[in-house]
């Protein structure tokens, strides 16, 4: 972690190819993650389909298939709400 916090600090230059190279890797993943048809997102199609949706079991597939994209976005939440989340999962 102190790798990359001394790289990014070492200029503007430096943030942009740290964020490009995130950005392909966050690419790469999603695309892997919706071709795989194991693991697309439920298709709802009444009342008991939503009721027995699992938010736990979708991030854990998330957080296991694109672990990259489940980083940073659980990085761009409040801590209050990543911490509020985080007793679903």
């Amino acid at each position: 972690m102190q790798a990359f916090r001394k790289l990014l600090r070492q200029g503007a230059a430096a943030r942009r190819a740290f964020d490009k190279v995130v950005e392909q890797q966050i690419r790469r993943q999603v695309n892997q993650y919706c071709a795989d048809k194991r693991l697309q997102f439920p298709q709802f199609s009444g009342t008991k389909s939503v009721s027995e949706f699992s938010w736990s079991e979708m991030v854990t597939k998330l957080r296991t298939a694109a672990p990259t994209f489940y980083a940073a976005v659980r990085g761009a939440m409040p801590m209050k709400i990543v911490s509020d989340n985080e007793k679903f999962t």
